[in-house]
């Protein structure tokens, strides 16, 4: 199954349908990162979802270590407890499926900034809250002290990370950012560190303030750069140019499959589906150019046991479509289409088949 277990196999969903189709030089040659826990900390993913993802981990270790003897039914353990299991749960999935899209990962965000907001809640309730000594009463110095520590170790790591994630020959990476970054973190880190000689809050608020805008700086921009450039959901921000170039044939592949659809409905004829084609991944382009139904064969993949050989004959003998594109494969569903329905391939169409069937080639 291509959305269930399928998604744990040995080839990814993209390497099936461009080994099916023998597609070339199509936004199909963009594979994720092997599986493994530290895929979404680098290259593609680690820019669309990665820049927060340490921190909010960390912040969530420290929580419920921190929390451990409150009783089960606190507020604040049990959101590092769901927050955290969020987190952990969707990470853990998403290092061992085969296939990940960057627009998959946006599922991390809620609990990545859940974290973070409760960890900036717990500094703060840990930073100022008094601590009782036996020996000497009440002291501030204790909380403040490991809210600071924790707070500087974890300003200084994201921005690092953040400096390190943002690539040299990305597309649209300001020159700026990095250097900003940078800057930005070790301020944010020197004024952690001055919460453990000034014991005032007016400080550990300046402290967590400037740790969250050093934090999100980078992540920020990146998001910005995507909406000011007008890209999609296969986008990732600062991609490499080569990259780029193959996700900007989506939408020119969009319209020269417009141009197409008024000839399409002459060859429809009347029939209920604009065509038939082989994989869903194909058929969706004439679907949406179009705004009617194209039969996909064979799922994303081409591989799909649906519909079968049978049920194809039976649409084809009601008329259901008269237009099948296809690629030469084993299928035997194709090979049945290609030897019983009429080839219709221009000479210079390229590896893609066009079959035109009519009810006569499907006798009950």
């Amino acid at each position: 199954m291509y959305n269930g277990f399928g998604r744990f196999g040995e080839q990814t969903p993209l390497q099936l349908l461009t080994g099916e189709l023998g597609t070339r030089q199509s936004v199909l040659e963009l594979a994720s990162a092997p599986p493994g826990p530290s895929r979404l900390l680098a290259s593609d993913l680690g820019r669309d979802t990665g820049w927060l993802l340490p921190a909010a981990a960390l912040i969530a270790l420290a929580g419920l270590a921190g929390l451990r003897r409150r009783p089960r039914g606190d507020p604040p353990r049990a959101c590092f407890v769901l927050w955290g299991g969020w987190l952990v749960t969707l990470w853990v999935t998403f290092s061992v499926t085969t296939e990940n899209n960057t627009y998959y990962t946006a599922a991390l965000a809620p609990a990545a900034a859940a974290l973070i907001g409760a960890g900036a809640a717990a500094a703060w309730s840990a930073g100022t809250a008094p601590e009782r000594r036996k020996d000497t009463g009440t002291t501030w110095s204790g909380s403040r002290a490991r809210t600071g520590i924790v707070l500087a170790v974890l300003v200084a790591g994201t921005a690092a990370y953040a400096a390190w994630l943002v690539p040299s020959a990305g597309t649209r990476v300001p020159g700026w950012l990095v250097p900003a970054v940078i800057v930005a973190g070790a301020l944010a880190t020197i004024t952690a560190l001055a919460t453990l000689a000034v014991r005032r809050d007016a400080v550990l608020v300046a402290a967590l303030g400037a740790g969250v805008l050093a934090g999100s700086l980078a992540p920020a921009v990146a998001s910005a750069s995507l909406v000011a450039g007008h890209q999609s959901a296969f986008d990732t921000p600062f991609e490499p140019a080569q990259t780029s170039r193959i996700v900007d044939t989506l939408p020119q592949i969009q319209a020269q499959v417009g141009q197409l659809v008024p000839n399409l409905e002459l060859v429809q004829d009347g029939a209920p589906d604009l065509l038939a084609a082989q994989t869903a991944a194909l058929a969706a382009f004439f679907a949406s150019a179009s705004g009617e139904e194209a039969l996909p064969i064979g799922g994303f993949t081409g591989t799909i046991p649906s519909p079968t050989l049978a049920q194809l004959q039976a649409d084809i003998r009601a008329g259901r479509f008269h237009l099948v594109l296809a690629e030469d494969t084993s299928d035997p569903r194709i090979g049945w289409i290609a030897t019983h329905c009429q080839d219709v391939t221009k000479a210079a169409g390229g590896p893609l088949k066009s079959y035109f069937c009519v009810p006569a080639d499907a006798p009950g």
